[in-house]
C-alpha cells in the first residue's frame, strides 16, 4: 500500500493531528483504548521464481503468464501483479528500485488490458497446459516480455538503458517500413476479411501474388527449433496463447531455401520475399493461403 495511503488511513481512523494551542478550558479526554485485535496478514506473494533458477526474468514470466493464460488475473489485482513483477525484477537484479516500480506497474496493467481483450470470458480454469504446444506458447511469450525488459533496464550496478516502457511493444502489431524493392503488407489487407474454404479471395489481395513484399510479426515455430527453414509468422502471439487460434488467412507460411537456415527468437522479425496467394490443399484440408519464400529474415526492432 502506498506511504501516502498508509498517512490518509491513519488519519481517518485516529491518527493524531499536531494543533496549536488552544487558550478555552478543555475536558479531559480519555486515552485511546488500545486495539486487541490482531492486524490483519499482509497478502503474501507467491513464488514465481523458482529456487535455484538460471534465468530469474523468464522463469518469473512464464509464471505470471501462465497464470494469466490458464487461470486468469483478478482485475482488482493490478497492484499486487505488480508487486509479483517488481519482485521478478529484483531477483532478477535487473534496474534499481524506482525503476523497477515503473516497470512492474506499467507492466502489470498492459496484462490486465492484455487479458480484457484477448481471454475469453467464458474460458474455464485450467491447472496446467493443455499441451506441449501451449506450454511452447507460454514461454515464448515469456521469453519476449524478459527479453524486452532486459533491453530497457539495466543490470544492476552497469550503466542505465533506454526510456522507461510503456508497454505498447507487447499488444501492438509490428509495423515497420520495407526496404527499397518491396511493398509494405499489413495484416489488415492479408486477414481483415472472413474466410471460407474456396471462397473467391479479395481483389487487393490476389493481385499480391507474386509480388516482392515485406511484413513484419512473431515466429511460430513448427518441428524445427534450430537451423530452421520453416515456420508460421502470426501478427500478434497472445491471441495464439488464450486459445483464439488465428484464421488460415491470418497466417503466413514461411519457407527458407539453401541449407542453412535461422534460429528461433521470440521478437517481432521482419520477412522480405515472394509471396504466393492462393489456397494450398493438403490431404483434402485448405493447409494454406498465404506462403512466402524469403529472401531475408531480420529483426524488425
Amino acid at each position: 500500500m502506498p506511504y501516502l495511503t498508509l498517512v490518509v488511513l491513519a488519519f481517518l481512523t485516529g491518527g493524531l493531528v499536531a494543533q496549536a494551542p488552544d487558550s478555552r478550558p478543555t475536558t479531559p479526554v480519555p486515552a485511546p483504548v488500545a486495539d486487541s485485535r490482531p492486524a490483519p496478514a499482509s497478502r503474501p506473494l507467491p513464488t514465481d521464481v523458482p529456487e535455484g533458477s538460471q534465468d530469474p526474468l523468464v522463469d518469473g514470466m512464464r509464471s505470471i503468464v501462465g497464470e494469466m493464460i490458464l487461470r486468469g488475473l483478478k482485475t482488482e489485482d493490478v497492484d499486487f501483479v505488480g508487486d509479483r513483477i517488481r519482485v521478478v525484477l529484483e531477483k532478477a537484479n535487473v534496474g534499481d528500485d524506482g525503476r523497477r516500480r515503473v516497470e512492474a506497474t506499467s507492466l502489470a496493467r498492459q496484462l490486465m488490458e492484455i487479458q480484457k481483450d484477448y481471454r475469453p470470458k467464458n474460458e474455464p480454469v485450467r491447472e496446467r497446459p493443455r499441451d506441449a504446444a501451449e506450454e511452447s506458447r507460454i514461454r515464448t511469450v515469456a521469453e519476449f516480455l524478459a527479453r524486452d525488459l532486459y533491453r530497457r533496464l539495466p543490470v544492476a550496478g552497469t550503466p542505465g538503458a533506454g526510456g522507461l516502457h510503456t508497454g505498447s511493444s507487447i499488444r501492438a502489431s509490428v509495423e515497420v517500413k520495407a526496404p527499397p524493392g518491396y511493398e509494405a503488407v499489413t495484416w489488415k489487407l492479408l486477414g481483415g476479411f472472413e474466410y471460407t474454404e474456396g471462397m473467391k479471395l479479395p481483389e487487393n489481395v490476389k493481385s499480391l501474388h507474386g509480388k516482392k513484399v515485406a511484413i513484419a510479426g512473431y515466429m511460430m515455430a513448427l518441428d524445427e527449433v534450430e537451423n530452421i527453414h520453416e515456420f508460421l509468422l502470426v501478427e500478434s502471439l497472445w491471441s495464439c496463447c488464450f486459445g483464439q487460434p488465428p484464421s488460415v488467412n491470418q497466417v503466413l507460411v514461411i519457407r527458407i531455401e539453401g541449407k542453412k537456415g535461422i534460429e528461433y527468437t521470440s521478437g517481432p522479425i521482419l520477412v522480405i520475399g515472394a509471396l504466393e496467394v492462393g489456397e494450398k490443399i493438403e490431404d483434402g484440408f485448405v493447409s494454406s493461403v498465404y506462403r512466402l519464400k524469403a529472401d531475408k529474415v531480420m529483426p524488425a526492432e
